[in-house]
């Protein structure tokens, strides 16, 4: 690993942004709006608190375990290597495969309508579009961390740029849509138990900060860019999501588009784009297509990044197959891991096909893993308090243990209230046990391989150790 350190806030900052504000992000803000826009506002923000709770977990384990394997590493020294390749397989991995797959079809899709000189393409074939997307993301991120940096920056922050541009335009200008009783009808008292499930919607727009630690080596000051990364990143979130919100909420009419659906319009995708023609016409539709666009990719190269980094991590503790640690000779990366996280979303997309909406259910099976991780996150940040007080924690989780428990609340609540309403709750829940099940068979057949305790915490200086 090159150990240069020559990345810094701006470019964890930009990994965060690249990773929570993309195309899905935009409608699940558009839906929520649609299902009861009070409620969805004031779930937003209590979902941005619980995820800023979770994030003093990562920056404190960060702090002090800064190493690639980051997640895996963390779950290790707090509850032991079964624990560890158990929850990492299943939340990183998994969500890979479905995620990534369903993003890179949507990108082939959306490119193929949006832009002209894509129309020879035709639409059964346009997965060769994210084919394209995929490789180039391999080649910036093989040929090294400071141009993964360099194109990771540029993307967000113009992404960024935009949508905040186009939604403070938005709350300037006169409304097309009449405001009067926007708060009408609502009660804190009566609708609780709305907000409380209007979480479980929202919480997964903040998903995902943690991809930023696995940067951590390639990192200036870990423990200053880390948790400076994680809280800047996400407030810069939020912010963009409530400017955003409320533009659509001024701007665009929630019209019946299909009277035998009753879809409306914010039920669907095209209410970004209708959004920013409203706001300043083509210009401003042509903004979004841009914006979209570019948040995939910026999506995918950090997808490219980091997982890669967290397999070489494992690997390095002999939890995966050697061939994950081998680095470029020339460029330091791993190459390996790189080609193989390539690989499965161009799999994915070619079997997904225009079949985007086949994969969601699993997509939130594998969300239920990414749950199950969190709260193994916040349990090891508890039991290393207590295992190990002796431990210079550069960052400390403020008014600990506050933070974890109301994290851990949180995202058990998220657990219970996941299932959509037009979903089965056992669609969801028997898939998640399934992959939960497979990970935790590979995770008893290769410790007991490899003559491994299943359940002994790993201390922190050993993991250091492998990283150097």
């Amino acid at each position: 690993m090159d150990h240069t350190r020559k990345l810094g806030t701006p470019t964890g900052i930009a990994s965060i942004l690249g990773l929570m504000l993309i195309a899905s992000s935009l409608l699940t803000i558009t839906q929520g709006i649609n299902i009861n826009a009070p409620i969805f506002f004031i779930g937003l923000l209590l979902s941005y608190v619980l995820m800023m709770c979770q994030a003093t977990s990562f920056a404190e384990l960060s702090s002090f375990i800064p190493t690639e394997g980051a997640v895996y590493d963390y779950v290790t020294a707090g509850m032991g290597r079964f624990w560890g390749v158990t929850a990492t397989l299943a939340a990183y991995v998994i969500v890979t495969c479905f995620a990534s797959s369903a993003e890179v079809a949507a990108a082939g899709l959306f490119a193929q309508a949006n832009f002209p000189f894509l129309n020879f393409i035709p639409v059964d074939q346009s997965w060769i579009i994210g084919w394209f997307i995929v490789v180039v993301c391999m080649l910036i991120n093989i040929r090294g961390i400071e141009l993964f940096a360099v194109v990771e920056i540029a993307m967000s922050y113009f992404k960024y740029a935009v949508l905040v541009i186009l939604g403070l335009m938005g709350l300037f200008i006169a409304p097309k849509v009449d405001l009067t009783g926007f708060w009408s009808g609502f009660s804190l008292m009566d609708d609780w138990s709305s907000i409380i499930s209007m979480i479980g919607f929202t919480l997964f727009l903040f998903v995902g900060a943690e991809y930023v630690t696995p940067l951590a080596p390639e990192m200036k000051n870990p423990n200053r860019d880390i948790p400076r990364s994680l809280f800047t990143g996400m407030t810069m979130s939020l912010i963009g999501m409530l400017i955003f919100g409320a533009g659509i909420v001024r701007q665009v009419p929630n019209v019946i588009i299909d009277e035998a659906s009753q879809t409306t319009v914010l039920d669907t995708p095209e209410a970004s784009l209708i959004f920013g023609e409203a706001v300043l016409g083509d210009i401003g539709k042509w903004g979004f297509i841009l914006l979209i666009f570019i948040a995939t990719v910026a999506l995918i190269n950090l997808l490219i990044a980091s997982i890669p980094r967290i397999l070489s991590g494992m690997a390095k503790d002999k939890m995966l197959p050697s061939i994950f640690a081998r680095e470029h000779p020339k460029y330091k990366t791993p190459y390996i891991g790189i080609i193989f996280i390539g690989l499965i979303p161009m799999v994915g997309t070619f079997l997904i096909g225009t079949d985007i909406d086949g994969v969601f259910v699993l997509i939130l099976a594998a969300i239920c893993s990414w749950i199950f991780f969190y709260l193994l996150v916040n349990i090891s940040v508890i039991r290393l308090r207590t295992r190990r007080p002796d431990l210079h924690r550069p960052f400390k989780a403020p008014l600990y243990p506050i933070p974890q428990l109301l994290a851990i609340i949180g995202l058990m609540i998220t657990f219970f209230y996941l299932t959509p309403p037009f979903l089965n709750a056992s669609q969801i829940y028997i898939p998640f046990f399934i992959m939960l099940a497979i990970c935790a068979a590979y995770s008893i057949i290769w410790l007991k391989r490899q003559r491994e305790d299943l359940w002994k915490p790993i201390e922190p200086e050993e993991l250091l150790n492998q990283q150097s």
